[in-house]
């Protein structure tokens, strides 16, 4: 009754997107402006952008407790970068980085270094509103890892 992943994750996407373009000089591109967006139609537009990288926010199900990451080929330091600076302020331990190239679709389909972050378990009553009560928290410790791998 809190809400729904989207939501909330296009929320931290939305506050991410405004610290990357007001203290960054980096393009940045965000479909959580076109609600109904398929995941498909999200990778087809990444992949037409022919962005550097492409990053999911997601939060996670199924029982556990912290965030962890999933990278390709090419995106374990920026993942294991955000993931590290997510760490800083998430009241449990990551559950670490690991390769997700062959096992996600948004993975697996995007052409740039991608990574995929869980940031923590929203079918845990006190993760979700650890979610719901910290948004600008978590994005500017995303920002702090993305800006601190890239530079």
């Amino acid at each position: 009754g809190l809400g729904n992943e989207g939501v909330y994750m296009n929320s931290i996407s939305k506050i991410l997107v405004g610290m990357l373009n007001k203290h960054t000089n980096l393009i940045v591109y965000s479909n959580n402006a076109l609600p109904g967006k398929s995941l498909s139609e999200s990778v087809k537009e990444s992949n037409a952008l022919k962005v550097d990288y492409h990053l999911a926010l997601h939060s996670n199900a199924g029982g556990g407790k912290g965030s962890e990451g999933f990278y390709t080929n090419t995106s374990y330091g920026f993942t294991k970068s955000i993931l590290d600076s997510m760490q800083q302020i998430l009241p449990y331990n990551t559950r670490g980085a690991k390769y997700g190239q062959n096992a996600l679709y948004e993975l697996k389909r995007t052409t740039a270094s991608a990574s995929l972050i869980e940031i923590l378990f929203h079918d845990d009553k006190a993760q979700a509103l650890f979610i719901i009560n910290n948004q600008e928290e978590i994005a500017k410790a995303i920002f702090e890892g993305i800006v601190s791998y890239l530079s």
